[in-house]
């Protein structure tokens, strides 16, 4: 699949996820089917034949996961749509998999098989499908370490493929961390509360490359007036809000625009919720507005890792409460 910035993106988001939830079985979740459909958004296939390869490569991870792990789930979906992108294949990916969990395994980081497949994922890409190097996986371990240090209580697995992203920069671990605190100090004044999720906003904001100051005082614009047109901002929205901070487009423009398409995918069956459209609509205005910037478009692919974290810690919380409740009774 070649890469390309499609002239409708929303219209083309519908296509392809209605052409992935066509096939989609009782038992399965749409939530995956619309990241796969926001990360395939780039490619150049048409809708049917987009979602006729994700099908395949996802059927060839659930093959390769067995009875048991991750990608058996909907999951796997997201993850094949990335490695069609990257013209990777998915027996080589799983084998990386494989290969490297072992080292995270050797050098003590925090065991989640979800996370550290993202992480692999997120490396693999990076490198163009080469093997990932010892030192590199150390890197993301030490980036780890150090972003602890700031907040013990929010860094956890879920900040794994962040870390990750991170490691690859050629820059000390140390430096990027303290950076890193200072955007979340600075996101905290524009009233985000400290979180996991303020976490991995102040990771992306780091990416700015230098504009991060100005991005923060763009996140603060904007939240102000997503709140002033109706749309709370919590938790969940603050990486939406984080990516759409790299637009240097005026916030009312940025605002209209995401809010028109969060109302359109509204309107799409089967109905997503209003958490759901507001990512929805964020990520294809940062695509529409991008254009042809081959590095937003790059970040906006970790931005949907990120995503994708949250839906996991989600479901995760949810079943929780579900063997808690039965547990009680």
């Amino acid at each position: 699949m070649s890469i390309r910035v499609p002239e409708n993106p929303l219209h083309r988001y519908r296509d392809i996820f209605n052409a992935l939830n066509s096939k989609r079985r009782w038992f399965e979740s749409a939530t995956y089917l619309r990241f796969a459909a926001i990360a395939a958004l780039s490619c150049e296939a048409s809708p049917t034949e987009t979602a006729r390869d994700i099908r395949e490569a996802a059927d060839e991870l659930k093959k390769l996961a067995g009875w048991f792990g991750d990608l058996r789930s909907e999951l796997r979906f997201v993850v094949a749509t990335i490695l069609k992108l990257r013209h990777d294949e998915p027996a080589a990916f799983y084998s990386e998999v494989e290969r490297v969990r072992k080292k995270f395994r050797e050098i003590g980081v925090r065991r989640d098989a979800a996370y550290e497949m993202l992480a692999i994922l997120v490396m693999r890409s990076g490198l163009n499908r080469a093997p990932i190097p010892d030192s590199l996986v150390q890197r993301v371990k030490d980036m780890y370490d150090e972003m602890k240090q700031y907040h013990k209580w929010l860094t956890g697995a879920a900040h794994i493929p962040a870390c990750a992203v991170l490691a690859m920069r050629d820059e000390p671990v140390g430096r990027m961390a303290q950076q890193i605190e200072q955007i979340h100090q600075g996101l905290h004044k524009e009233g985000m509360s400290r979180s996991a999720e303020l976490q991995s906003s102040a990771s992306l904001l780091f990416l700015s490359e230098g504009r991060a100051e100005l991005a923060v005082g763009r996140a603060g614009e904007l939240i102000r007036q997503f709140k002033a047109r109706g749309q709370s901002i919590r938790r969940p929205e603050y990486d939406d809000v984080a990516i759409l901070a790299f637009l240097l487009n005026e916030p009312d423009e940025i605002v209209h625009r995401v809010l028109d398409y969060r109302d359109q995918v509204r309107e799409y069956k089967p109905r997503p919720d209003k958490r759901m459209a507001f990512s929805i609509g964020a990520n294809i205005a940062m695509l529409e507005f991008v254009k042809l910037d081959a590095e937003l478009l790059s970040i906006s692919q970790i931005k949907l890792i990120i995503d994708i974290q949250s839906v996991i810690a989600a479901q995760r919380a949810q079943a929780a409460i579900i063997i808690a409740t039965a547990a009680g009774t």
